[in-house]
């Protein structure tokens, strides 16, 4: 019988294998665009307008207004404007990798003032959370600067050091290796747990504050049939907020299908499972990785097809998951086919 010493050191030694992966610059690269095209144009004068609208005041951000504090700052219209623009520089330097690193971190501070602010006036919109978080993940974890400028000008500067002091071991490595070299594993499983724990995070809220009431269907029902409500604050009679409205607007199918207790009862169920299983699924193995991503995925599409709401951040990440290892795969499988033919 193994010993439990034995089982953590051989963990141990899994998470410390070195391994190429794709995993981190294709999250750095992939997910950095579209914040980029999707979330920071037009932000500075957007958050710019709210502020100039409302009276500082009237925040609902105190640590937000407390971090900028700090620094002798305050959300004022042109603070905002300035963030948005450094936002932008910042992704485009991570997106090549340009100082990959520090611009990760700048992107990221940038991108959680931006939106804490927004989150300020009451729209506690929880879709550029696991983005910001993987931004600071991502400044951090190994194999991150594959792909990048950074690597290409290191590889660059080694082999004509090399050429100059004839060290032929320097010279021995490719563009192609510099651009990709191995990496520790435990950087890969990192920023899988990230994803897998604010998905569980989730799962966790609903079993949480919903219980019963989420289990036999009752929350899921309520929030579909309610979601054409055009004011974001719901109140009783007595004008007590009892809940929030997204103010999308369901589809015919999605109104129909919120009549049904046992339909929505089913798929209250099937989101908390897959939201429960995502640290298990992600880190497993490759297989249940790509199964757990395009269940995801889809489980997006359908909230966006029937309830207008988007997750396209969250789509993007768990699609650049899912090609993480279905690029590789089907790489290596080319790969052999080519052999074969040649040989």
């Amino acid at each position: 019988m193994r010993r439990p010493q034995d089982a953590l050191s051989a963990v141990g030694t899994w998470l410390m294998a070195p391994t190429t992966t794709v995993l981190a610059p294709l999250l750095r690269i992939g997910m950095c665009g579209w914040l980029l095209w999707e979330r920071i144009p037009g932000a500075g004068e957007r958050l710019s307008r709210m502020v100039s609208n409302r009276p500082l005041e009237a925040l609902n951000a105190p640590l937000m207004e407390a971090l900028l504090g700090a620094f002798g700052l305050s959300p004022t219209p042109a603070l905002l404007v300035v963030v948005a623009h450094v936002a932008a520089v910042a992704a485009v330097c991570a997106i090549v990798g340009l100082c990959t690193r520090p611009a990760l971190l700048v992107f990221g501070l940038s991108f959680l003032t931006l939106m804490g602010v927004q989150s300020g006036y009451g729209f506690f919109n929880h879709t550029p959370a696991l983005p910001a978080q993987l931004l600071f993940a991502l400044a951090v974890v190994p194999g991150t600067t594959a792909l990048s400028v950074d690597r290409a000008v290191l590889w660059w500067w080694r082999r004509r050091r090399a050429t100059t002091t004839e060290t032929a071991t320097e010279t021995a490595t490719t563009l192609a290796q510099a651009l990709l070299p191995p990496a520790p594993r435990f950087g890969e499983v990192l920023l899988l747990l990230n994803v897998g724990v604010v998905y569980a995070a989730a799962g966790y809220a609903k079993l949480r504050y919903g219980a019963y009431e989420w289990l036999n269907g009752e929350t899921l029902s309520f929030y579909v049939s309610r979601a054409a409500e055009t004011q974001y604050w719901l109140r009783d009679a007595q004008g007590r907020i009892v809940a929030y409205s997204y103010m999308a607007s369901p589809s015919a199918l999605a109104l129909r299908v919120s009549t049904s207790t046992a339909l929505c009862a089913f798929l209250s169920w099937a989101s908390l499972l897959l939201e429960l299983l995502a640290p298990v699924l992600l880190v497993w193995r490759p297989g249940s990785r790509v199964l757990w991503c395009a269940s995801a995925i889809v489980f997006h599409a359908v909230i966006r097809q029937w309830m207008n709401i988007g997750f396209a951040a969250w789509i993007c990440i768990d699609a650049l998951i899912l090609s993480a290892v279905v690029l590789p795969a089907a790489w290596a499988f080319f790969r052999r086919r080519r052999v074969r033919s040649l040989g």
